[in-house]
């Protein structure tokens, strides 16, 4: 989640996505997020409980 604003999330296709202001991106998998910028994210992790 984007806390504030001046973050952009790379994309598998090499292009970039702005973030506004608490914007969340949904990431799976084992490869790395690509995030560029100066601002402040915060990231949560969901797991099932059973």
């Amino acid at each position: 989640m984007a806390v504030t604003e001046g973050i952009a999330v790379g994309r598998r296709d090499g292009r970039e996505t702005t973030l506004g202001r608490l914007d969340c991106v949904r990431h799976e998998g084992p490869a790395a997020l690509a995030l560029r910028g100066d601002g402040m994210v915060a990231g949560i992790r969901i797991t099932a409980a059973c």
